[in-house]
């Protein structure tokens, strides 16, 4: 579950992070929300500094940015852009374990307004942690942040309230699973450092693409 190998956490990461993304933009203008908004700059090199040194000293830059995984212009006060970041929680980790999971979940929370709140404030922009355990408890922002969406979804659309939350939380809770399944029992042989070579990568993509279209034909 917490294995850095293969990339599963931030695939669960980023699953979480499209889906709520998915849900935003079904209450408020696409427009008015995008992915991965720059939150601060947590490098020391200035704009001058990038002109002057060169591409490399542009890409130190654009590494030290520091960026949200969402942003809704308007959501907590009108004008004003709301910046969320999801954050996963394994409660049952070793470094967990004198906790309960509900604090393990606050701490995450606390975590990520230190590192953020106070560097969206100076830019006018509303912070909110979306935390959440691998099992689907939810923090009290990322609670509070559903229910909001819930309302505004029934509100458009004329279902039940409760309809509306338990689906939104369903979704979620069957995203977690799936990549939780992923984190558990996801390769990690590292079956790409048996790619073919440049000179048999013809003869490699010829029968993948025979394979696909005798495939395609049942």
């Amino acid at each position: 579950m917490t294995c850095p190998f293969g990339g599963y956490m931030i695939t669960r990461h980023d699953t979480i992070r499209d889906t709520l993304y998915e849900q935003f933009i079904t209450v408020v203008p696409p427009t008015r929300v995008i992915k991965e908004p720059i939150i601060c700059r947590n490098g020391v090199a200035s704009q001058e500094q990038v002109i002057t040194n060169g591409e490399q000293e542009f890409r130190n830059e654009h590494a030290n940015l520091k960026r949200g995984d969402i942003a809704v212009n308007g959501w907590w006060a009108r004008a004003n852009p709301a910046v969320f970041d999801v954050v996963i929680t394994h409660t049952n980790a070793p470094s967990y374990l004198s906790l309960s999971p509900k604090k393990a979940v606050e701490n995450a929370e606390k975590r990520k307004k230190k590192e953020y709140h106070q560097a969206c404030l100076r830019r006018r922009m509303h912070f909110t942690p979306f935390a959440i355990s691998v099992d689907g408890m939810l923090g009290y922002e990322a609670n509070i942040t559903l229910k909001k969406l819930a309302k505004m979804r029934a509100e458009k659309t004329g279902s039940p309230y409760s309809c509306i939350i338990n689906w939104i939380r369903t979704q979620i809770s069957f995203d977690l699973v799936r990549s939780n399944y992923n984190c558990l029992y996801g390769t990690r042989s590292g079956w790409m450092s048996n790619r073919p070579k440049a000179a048999e990568e013809g003869v490699f993509f010829d029968a993948l693409a025979s394979f696909i279209n005798e495939v395609g034909q049942f």
